[in-house]
């Protein structure tokens, strides 16, 4: 009976090994038409392998691969990949692989206008969608994460060998050039160097870590192999990002995924990190430290990092805590606290280039921040703005760069447009038309303050109920409509900072305001007055002396409640006064709306009478130089222009 057991499990072994070297051709390019019939199918673009065979009882040999979409550039080419695969899952339509290594890959993506070879293996093919049948299936952001790892925990399962990979990044304003000499993955940990060769000088960079697929822990060290002396252009070059940096690391560990529920920790650090983008700042941006450490969170509608997350900067550590919930009205909640600090490791920690300004200022005591932001989308109206930046003992000992109380007296003052500087001239009684604010119209001041800052004199330069409401009106309106700069900040602007619209410079003009206004470096009377004398009011016409003499040929004390809330009118836009009149230099009907706003809030204010509300009527005539800007030249009156002033 032994014998015959023995017998059959021979005769069953040889006729397995017989039909597994029979049919593993067959079963081979059967699975690898399979693939070349998906790819077609699902990205309109050919896989073509050259030749396929064994080289051994389980090694699979391709040669000569390619694969590109229809009608556009070669995506990839590889001249050879050996893989050791299983025969019981090669005879079910599979191809996975235990180990796999390759040679000579090269990988090129080009863009040329508006279409490139790489797009649709990203997106997908488009599918036409039935109208009848569109239900709301969004996949959850738990899910869409954990399917991302698992690709990534897949790829790198097996052991992996590449030798010599090149990547090539071409589109109508870059060419990039990366090199791989060598790429290894061995029991979880892998290695490897990129070179990248689009430089004069080849910049190289050792990155090396861990993947372990059964912990779910990916580790991952970057480092600088030589010394970059320029900064390092991102793909693609429309991006604008530049860096350079000697070290990054990132961890992430500690990860669930359950009923769509999705956690985990991740922590990365930056060692000498420079940034450059035009909407982060004019220079580069150092930071010499840089370092995050959070616990993710991410169901089906909801993602964000908990209350256990910080970022630290140099020597200073905020914790912070964010969400984005796009079924509960697409709300976002940001908060940000840093615990009672000391402001010289504060202004020392600010990152190099984004600053100019606090450059080496020196300060005794200790500052605390606090941020509360929450925002529905659904209902912007309730929206939650806290922001404070709190002094513990504080006091300045030695400016920067700027010395800020320097507009107590008289200084220099540059206007600038969007084209660079205009007009220097004296802010100072040395000035003939400079003018103390005691010499200019209440009404005038009462309505600029209206229209302007309402709460001036209250606040301590900054109003958070006018953010808000800017805030929700530019939510509502899906654009920019609105602001909430207060007379602070626009003072701050333009007295000590440039006019680029960067991160950096709004980061900036804030804390700047916060030393004035916190510390009463400056009085609210002054900076009133340095205001109202250095705003632009018009055509190359600069403060309220020129302002009130250019439109209605009077002194700024004379000037009327009528003339008063039209000046306060064409503070936002001065360039564009004259559209406010027609031909006869009449104020246009569209202005209406706004007199009685500003009336409305100057009478509900005490700021004027009933009688003076009564009677007011949205027009004015004007007597200065402004009125050729109106009129053809032949039509101004010959005594319109008999004062005139060197603007």
């Amino acid at each position: 009976m032994m014998r015959k057991v023995v017998t059959f499990f021979i005769i069953g072994s040889i006729l397995l090994l017989t039909s597994y070297f029979l049919f593993r051709n067959v079963a081979l390019h059967y699975v690898l038409q399979k693939a070349e019939d998906k790819i077609k199918s699902k990205y309109n673009a050919q896989l073509i392998i050259g030749d396929s065979y064994f080289s051994s009882f389980s090694s699979v040999n391709l040669d000569r691969i390619s694969l590109f979409p229809d009608g556009s550039d070669t995506l990839m080419k590889a001249q050879h990949i050996e893989a050791d695969i299983s025969f019981l899952k090669l005879i079910s339509g599979r191809l996975p692989y235990k180990n796999l290594s390759a040679d000579t890959i090269s990988i090129s993506l080009v863009k040329k206008d508006s279409a490139d070879n790489y797009s649709v293996f990203l997106k997908g093919k488009k599918k036409e969608a039935d109208p009848d049948s569109i239900q709301h299936t969004s996949i959850g952001y738990g899910t869409l994460i954990n399917n991302l790892l698992d690709k990534i925990f897949n790829f790198f399962s097996a052991e992996l060998t590449v030798n010599r990979l090149t990547a090539d990044y071409i589109d109508n304003k870059e060419k990039r050039h990366f090199i791989v000499p060598r790429l290894f993955l061995r029991s979880k940990e892998f290695n490897m160097m990129i070179v990248d060769n689009s430089f004069e000088k080849p910049v190289n960079w050792d990155i090396d870590g861990v993947i372990d697929r059964k912990a779910r822990t990916i580790q991952c060290n970057v480092a600088s192999r030589n010394e970059m002396k320029k900064l390092v252009p991102v793909i693609s070059s429309q991006i604008g990002f530049k860096y350079m940096l000697d070290s990054f690391s990132v961890f992430m560990n500690s990860y669930s995924f359950e009923n769509n529920k999705l956690m985990m920790d991740l922590s990365c650090r930056f060692k000498n990190l420079k940034v450059n983008h035009w909407r982060i700042g004019e220079e580069n941006v150092n930071f010499d430290s840089l370092s995050f450490k959070g616990h993710l969170f991410a169901d089906h509608s909801k993602i964000g990092f908990d209350t256990s997350s910080y970022l630290g900067i140099n020597k200073i550590l905020f914790d912070f805590s964010f969400y984005y919930d796009r079924d509960s009205g697409k709300t976002f909640s940001l908060k940000v606290d840093m615990a009672e600090t000391s402001s010289t490791n504060f202004f020392e920690s600010l990152p190099g280039g984004m600053f100019k300004t606090l450059e080496g200022i020196k300060t005794k005591g200790d500052l605390s921040y606090h941020l509360d932001f929450i925002i529905n989308k659904g209902n912007p109206d309730s929206l939650t703005f806290e922001s404070e930046l709190k002094k513990h003992d504080f006091r300045i000992i030695r400016y920067g760069a700027e010395k800020f109380s320097s507009i107590n007296g008289s200084f220099l003052y540059t206007a600038y447009n969007d084209k660079g500087p205009v007009r220097t001239f004296l802010v100072g009684v040395e000035n003939p038309h400079f003018t103390p604010i005691a010499l200019i119209s209440d009404k005038l001041k009462n309505a600029v303050l209206t229209s302007e800052d309402g709460a001036f004199y209250v606040h301590r330069g900054f109003n958070e109920d006018a953010f808000r409401e800017s805030i929700a009106t530019n939510v509502k309106a899906g654009r920019f409509l609105r602001g909430g700069s207060t007379i602070s900040m626009q003072l701050v602007k333009n007295v000590f900072l440039s006019r680029n619209k960067t991160v950096s410079r709004k980061i900036e003009e804030a804390l700047i305001v916060w030393l004035i206004e916190n510390n009463y470096i400056v009085s609210k009377d002054r900076m009133y007055e340095v205001y109202l004398n250095i705003i632009e009011w018009g055509p190359d016409v600069y403060g309220v002396n020129e302002a009130a003499r250019f439109y209605f040929g009077k002194s700024p004390l004379d000037l009327n409640l009528a003339e008063s809330i039209y000046l306060t009118s064409i503070i936002p836009h001065p360039k564009y006064f004259k559209y406010s009149f027609d031909s006869l230099g009449n104020l246009k009907p569209f202005i209406e709306g706004y007199y009685r706003l500003i009336a409305n809030h100057l009478l509900k204010k005490e700021k004027i009478s009933q009688a003076e509300f009564d009677s007011l009527q949205p027009t004015v005539k004007l007597n200065g130089a402004a009125l050729q800007f109106i009129l053809p030249m032949e039509s101004v009156p010959v005594d319109s222009t008999e004062e005139t002033i060197d603007y």
